[in-house]
């Protein structure tokens, strides 16, 4: 298969899972605090088919019957309407689990009610339909970018167990969970990241340059650094903010050379020359690390790269960043960045590309970090509309939430198609 469709189909997919885990959050949110989920979507509509239901059950009659997951029900099942029902009575509980049934459109005066048990003991019945909960069903849909959840009740107050009509506490909860469920993912990624490539547990002194202030103190090149003025240091930047700290200033360094304890004294040159300040090179020992142990490690790189996102406007009106360098990327600049990292060479003694999850970990906190902002039709837009109400006890009406969301929903994706349009008229400039 062509590399350009390998990397299309990988890239799809991967984020499609994304926007999947997204939705999860929300799903998994809504049904904790016990709102329904009326559809999860596998893909975006039009629909393709219905997978199954979740749950559901309805009443013959008076008679109670139970659909088992993965059994199809039909579309137009509804109060009213007359059924002919195969079931199978449970012995320990005594509920009825649907096996088949058959929609009947005689009219209901010829129709009469009936309940039988036959030999093979399933249950035959026929009656009017009076009551339905077909609960939430599972869908898979023509266009294949992520996917979606339909909470019951939204947009719409008069729905008493909806999560419009929710206290404004549950609608929180239940919008930040998918933001959230990204920024999980994020921090397991970037954990990933760092198991696999080990941290820096040491660092060593890699070259001393002459005529320095660490050649006059007698340092050696492998001299592994353990202290600086009683510091104990672990990275090359532990080790660079001190003596940055102190420069012009006498510091103790104690490295540990063949085993042993080695003391030196010198002073950082004030201002410090191209060769730095003391005059090494270092680099670093690296070792194992469980992903366990990495996750507090991934929870920083995750918090550090959501900080940088949101500064980012700041960056760019102080000038520090080219608004060509940060602006937002469509489908084909994901793909760019995806095909120029993807083979980029992996770090060396790694089973998987570590530059491609990565990749993974940034969208995913990106993804996060974007429908927290506070914008209509977005998650932080439906948790803004949600604080008035905690605030000072007033809800903003229905309504007009529905038609702001509505504008900035179209708004959003005129917006999309303009950064796709860009992608192709002005490609993103990569190293």
């Amino acid at each position: 298969m062509d590399n350009t469709i390998v990397l299309i189909v990988q890239l799809v997919i991967a984020i499609s899972v994304l926007i999947i885990l997204h939705e999860i959050g929300h799903f998994a949110a809504a049904r904790f605090f016990k709102i329904d989920v009326e559809e999860f979507g596998i893909g975006f509509p039009p629909r393709a088919m219905r997978l199954w239901r979740r749950k559901s059950k309805f009443k013959l009659g008076e008679t109670e019957i139970f659909v088992p997951i993965g059994r199809r029900v039909l579309n137009d099942f509804e109060v009213g309407q007359w059924a002919d029902i195969t079931a199978e009575r449970r012995e320990k509980d005594g509920r009825y689990i649907l096996k088949s049934i058959t929609m009947l459109e005689q009219p209901p005066e010829n129709l009469a009610a009936s309940h039988e048990t036959k030999p093979d003991g399933l249950v035959y019945m026929r009656g009017e339909i009076t009551e339905v909960n077909l609960n939430m069903f599972f869908s898979l849909n023509w266009l294949p970018f992520g996917g979606f959840v339909r909470i019951k009740g939204e947009g719409d107050t008069s729905i008493p167990d909806g999560i419009a009509a929710a206290n404004p506490w549950v609608r929180i909860g239940v919008y930040f969970a998918g933001p959230l469920a990204n920024l999980l993912v994020g921090i397991v990624l970037y954990a990933y990241i760092i198991s696999q490539a080990g941290m820096a547990s040491q660092v060593f002194v890699a070259e001393v340059l002459p005529d320095s202030p660490a050649q006059e103190a007698g340092l050696l090149v492998d001299d592994i650094i353990m202290e600086i003025n009683g510091q104990a240091v672990v990275t090359s930047n532990d080790v660079r903010q001190i003596i940055y700290d102190n420069l012009g200033q006498p510091i103790n360094v104690v490295v540990e050379r063949n085993g042993e304890l080695v003391a030196a004294t010198m002073v950082p040159r004030d201002p410090p020359p191209e060769d730095g300040a003391i005059g090494i090179l270092m680099d670093h020992v690296i070792a194992p690390v469980s992903l366990w142990k990495a996750l507090p490690m991934g929870v920083q790189a995750t918090f550090s790269q959501a900080l940088l996102i949101v500064t980012l406007p700041g960056e760019i009106i102080k000038g520090s960043i080219a608004p060509e360098m940060a602006r937002p990327v469509g489908y084909k600049g994901m793909y760019d960045m995806y095909e120029y990292i993807a083979e980029e060479d992996p770090i060396p003694e790694t089973t998987v590309n570590l530059n491609v999850v990565g990749f993974f970990a940034m969208v995913s906190v990106s993804l996060a970090i974007f429908n927290l902002l506070p914008i209509p039709a977005l998650d932080g837009g439906r948790i803004l509309f949600a604080l008035p109400e905690i605030i000072i006890r007033r809800r903003i009406p229905i309504e007009w939430q529905n038609a702001v969301n509505f504008v900035f929903f179209m708004a959003l994706i005129l917006l999309f198609l303009y950064i796709n349009v860009l992608d192709f008229t002005n490609p993103i400039n990569l190293p």
